[in-house]
């Protein structure tokens, strides 16, 4: 009987990553409503063949495979046909513009203005009125137009060429200095302790510190007062 369970469990997932990846990696990302119904309906199927009897095993391998096939072609006809990705991936729906809250389309992405306000901040808005319109995605999330007067100024915008944007590494992460990362940007102990120094603060007490490989580094120190109060609520 385990061997049974063993051999079946392995196919089926062998199954699930065949289908998986025939099905593509939206199926393993962010998911429209059919693609999360058909994807635990196959993980259901599976694991139903992973402990079926030797005589039913080729009933819930069919069934999965018919559900990789139809989420395959349900896949290729959104793609090519407009009314039909829109009935199965749904459409963008406005829910603020022009200081005007759109609540029937808030109902109907069963968000409430607590969400859709998290959600903004998140995005760096604290104001409503740095805001010309939102809307809801078909994957849920919020978009945000700001106004034009509130919009970052670009070096475009200036007429600037600024250099190339390169990653910044991480020198010192909770109070420990890591040395390769240091190394790696052509820097030293000494060169650390002197940033150190201009910033006023001790290593250990530097939650995280990160340069671009020039001669910056940004410090960012721990902070231990507990801030318990919510502006938001």
């Amino acid at each position: 009987m385990f061997i049974r369970i063993i051999i079946l469990t392995f196919v089926s997932l062998i199954v699930l990553f065949l289908l998986a990846k025939l099905m593509g990696n939206k199926q393993i990302s962010q998911l429209s409503t059919f693609d999360y119904i058909n994807g635990i309906t196959i993980g259901s199927i599976a694991a139903e063949l992973a402990t079926s009897k030797w005589e039913d095993f080729w009933e819930p391998l069919i069934a999965m495979t018919i559900y990789g096939l139809v989420a395959v072609a349900v896949s290729y006809l959104s793609l090519t046909t407009m009314p039909i990705r829109r009935f199965f991936s749904g459409k963008t729906m406005v829910v603020y513009e022009n200081g005007k809250f759109y609540k029937k389309n808030l109902l109907k992405g069963k968000l409430d203005i607590g969400e859709f306000l998290t959600e903004v901040r998140s995005q760096g808005f604290f104001s409503m009125k740095e805001i010309e319109s939102a809307y809801l995605e078909s994957n849920g999330k919020i978009s945000i137009l700001p106004k034009s007067d509130k919009k970052p100024m670009t070096p475009f915008d200036m007429g600037m060429k600024p250099s190339k944007a390169t990653a910044e590494a991480t020198v010192i992460m909770d109070g420990n200095i890591l040395y390769k990362n240091l190394k790696q940007q052509g820097k030293n102990k000494e060169w650390l302790d002197k940033k150190l120094k201009e910033n006023k603060v001790n290593a250990e007490d530097v939650f995280l510190a990160q340069t671009d490989g020039e001669n910056d580094l940004s410090v960012y120190v721990n902070y231990n007062k507990d801030v318990n109060n919510d502006l938001f609520q």
